[in-house]
């Protein structure tokens, strides 16, 4: 798809680059995985990775709590951007009042997030037509607060960009 599109960036590349400290949006699953590759070779002591679904939702809701803040029903303007309230992606980590259990940022809007899983729900026919989707999780600043849930996610086509979607990364101890 990179090639076929011309792809050299992620979409609005230049406008992105005045912000540094937001979160990369507009790549596809296979860039996020590139991306991880990249990163695990500049640091051959670590293993870089998106998080699988289980794994995101552990930090979003380690005790079973509704929102990575707990069980307040309603994100305001100190736990997350969401509503189209700043109508972009935010910095990392300025909503405090947001973070999950163990300190994780932004597990609740700003951006949707790219997921290691494959969707399984899909017919065959589906999948030959469009490929094996991925799952985004967390809710994006365009989302309503009901969308702002630890269990939120929906499935994209894995080769294509959503101009919503970034990606966290996973950081572990590289095998021998």
């Amino acid at each position: 798809m990179r090639t076929h599109e011309g792809w050299q960036t992620p979409d609005d590349w230049e406008s992105q680059l005045r912000t540094p400290n937001r979160p990369v949006v507009g790549v596809s699953w296979f860039e996020a995985m590139a991306y991880c590759r990249w990163l695990s070779a500049e640091h051959p002591t670590r293993r870089m990775r998106l998080p699988t679904v289980a794994e995101w939702i552990a930090a979003a809701s380690p005790d079973g709590r509704r929102y990575p803040w707990g069980d307040q029903p309603d994100p305001d303007d100190t736990r997350a951007n969401f509503g189209r309230h700043v109508n972009a992606p935010t910095p990392v980590g300025i909503y405090p009042a947001g973070k999950g259990k163990h300190g994780h940022a932004d597990l609740a809007g700003n951006v949707w997030e790219w997921s290691l899983d494959v969707y399984k729900g899909i017919t065959a026919k589906m999948l030959r037509v469009y490929g094996q989707p991925r799952i985004f999780c967390g809710g994006c600043y365009w989302d309503e607060a009901g969308g702002m849930a630890a269990a939120e996610r929906f499935r994209f086509r894995s080769f294509f960009r959503h101009v919503h979607g970034g990606f966290r990364v996973v950081s572990e101890p590289a095998s021998p």
